[in-house]
């Protein structure tokens, strides 16, 4: 089937911001709860927004939490980059007549720090950021948030993912949805899912 629209997550998927987070956040945790974590066991985190995360991981005080990690984060992002690959496939999609989105649970405020400087930005019409939603990832309001804006088809629409909340939030939108694991820390793969080693592969499974 040709899809009309193809929208992304953004963190592990488009850009590489995972790591950096992951490492504010273990550190964070060792700091102020005593305990550690591998960043492979932080990895459920991804997707979800940041005070939600940190509410679920123990942080008693998610606001202090949440500012001390946005700290640290800067001082392990300096070289946040668009993945290897990403915008070339970008302009293969885009030149066959494909409509880009981007529906992510970040906030306005750091896509503004975080990705509109970046070129890779340039190829997205349409975005749906944590502030257009009440609920979020892996409930299906972002993905129908974008749908009902751009009127894309459900059945002609891809959503391009690197956790399990993104796949929950496809599924319950009955929207198509493939993985990425080239920023991912996730061990653990549904059978059912494809997922994808390389952005180049999105234009293999396309036929492009």
């Amino acid at each position: 089937m040709r899809y009309s629209h193809i929208a992304f997550d953004l963190d592990g998927t488009l850009i590489d911001t995972n790591g950096p987070y992951l490492r504010a956040v273990q550190r964070r945790l060792q700091e102020e709860l005593g305990f550690h974590k591998e960043l492979w066991e932080l990895s459920s985190i991804l997707g979800v927004p940041g005070r939600i995360a940190l509410a679920e991981l123990g942080f008693p005080d998610v606001e202090s939490a949440h500012e001390v990690i946005g700290r640290y984060f800067y001082e392990y992002a300096g070289e946040i980059r668009a993945f290897e690959g990403i915008e070339e496939t970008l302009s293969a999609l885009q030149g066959k007549g494909i409509r880009l989105g981007l529906v992510t649970s970040k906030g306005r405020a750091r896509l503004e720090r975080e990705f509109f400087p970046l070129p890779v930005s340039r190829y997205f019409p349409d975005i749906v950021c944590a502030e257009d939603t009440a609920l979020h990832k892996p409930k299906p309001a972002p993905m129908l948030c974008y749908l009902s804006r751009t009127g894309a088809d459900p059945a002609r629409t891809l959503y391009v993912g690197d956790s399990p909340n993104d796949l929950a939030m496809c599924r319950a939108a009955g929207v198509g949805c493939v993985l990425a694991t080239w920023g991912s820390f996730q061990r653990e793969r549904d059978p059912s899912v494809r997922y994808l080693s390389h952005p180049r592969e999105l234009s293999t499974l396309l036929q492009l």
